[in-house]
């Protein structure tokens, strides 16, 4: 049993170790600062949509104005550039900043609505951002934009070329990959679950749902925010346009690409949607059919339909040990409470566990 374990361990490390070696020799293959930058842009969506996946992945809140928080991340840390004659960390702090704040403003929203009501508030967040971005002249430069951003200075260290500035932006988001999947087998992951499941459930455990839905917006603001530090640093240029809400759906196309949840799903979306278009200029607009259509054959991962939601949404609460013999008494009292309020009538009493 062991030895079997062991085994599917090495087979699941194949794949991300292939694409670790891909990401790291591709730059010296293609050294042209044309392939580069498109590299670093793959790099920059996976991040962003590493913090979607925690809202809508793990906690099942929708959220369609991740764009929005990409173009504030960006314009925050092209103005303090600006101002300051720098690119260096006080931009990327000033980001971090505002995606506290505007983390708990998308969050709070989640606690009212949900479903299309929550997607048409995080869409209209991103519209606004974007009308303010093309109207404000007087502080992002309206349609023309922030230019002659100056090269980032991280820690003293000079970026100067863009080969450079890819493998720093690939050490990032490599710790945020296994940020992400720690994140989802933590208790914290598991408890988003099972928001996204059965919040009644949730809460009779004694959990904060609020808190717990604020959190996982809050993680994909700061991401999201991230990603727009990274793009200015990239480009050394922000224009509205790159932040328009079409723009924004392909985050969630991505996502949807290899399957909500699945990281390695995450990686191979955000490679195919921002890669894709660039070597199939030829076909013009008729590309998007592509990756606009793709999604709808492409399910979700889907929920165990043995399960009714109820009892999922507890089952996802319990840590990989409480199964174990010794843990039954401590689990029992843990979640008694969910147990007892799953049961109905003409129903076995038997525990959930």
């Amino acid at each position: 049993m062991e030895m079997k374990r062991k085994k599917i361990s090495v087979t699941s490390l194949i794949l991300p170790v292939i694409m670790l070696v891909v990401a790291v020799v591709l730059p010296m293959i293609y050294s042209t600062n044309y392939y580069i930058q498109l590299f670093s842009q793959t790099l920059i969506n996976l991040v962003a949509v590493l913090g979607l996946n925690v809202v809508m992945g793990l906690a099942g809140q929708t959220n369609l104005g991740t764009i929005a928080l990409v173009a504030l991340g960006s314009y925050t840390s092209a103005l303090i550039s600006q101002a300051t004659g720098s690119t260096n960390l006080v931009g990327l702090l000033a980001a971090l900043v505002v995606a506290v704040l505007v983390g708990f403003m998308l969050g709070y929203p989640s606690l009212r609505v949900s479903g299309i009501f929550l997607s048409l508030t995080t869409m209209s967040v991103a519209q606004i951002v974007y009308s303010l971005a093309n109207s404000m002249q007087w502080l992002t430069g309206g349609a023309m934009g922030v230019k002659d951003i100056s090269e980032p200075n991280i820690f003293g260290i000079e970026f100067k070329t863009q080969a450079q500035l890819y493998y720093f932006i690939l050490v990032i988001a490599i710790l945020l990959i296994i940020f992400s999947v720690r994140l989802a087998k933590s208790k914290y992951g598991r408890a988003l679950k099972a928001v996204r499941d059965n919040p009644e459930a949730v809460e009779s455990v004694g959990l904060s749902v609020t808190k717990l839905k604020l959190m996982a917006f809050l993680i994909a603001t700061i991401l999201g925010c991230l990603a727009g530090v990274f793009y200015t640093w990239v480009m050394q240029y922000v224009a509205p346009t790159t932040f328009t809400t079409d723009n924004g759906t392909k985050f969630v196309v991505m996502l949807m690409l290899g399957g909500i949840g699945s990281t390695s799903g995450m990686i191979i979306g955000a490679i195919l949607v921002t890669i894709l278009p660039e070597l199939l200029r030829f076909m013009g607009d008729y590309y998007q059919l592509v990756f606009y259509a793709a999604p709808a054959g492409v399910s979700a991962r889907p929920v165990s339909p043995v399960l009714p939601a109820q009892e999922k949404g507890c089952r996802l609460l319990r840590r990989p040990e409480e199964n174990a013999e010794g843990g039954l008494i401590h689990v029992r009292t843990e979640i008694g409470a969910c147990d007892q309020a799953l049961r109905r009538p003409g129903r076995s009493q038997r525990p959930l566990l």
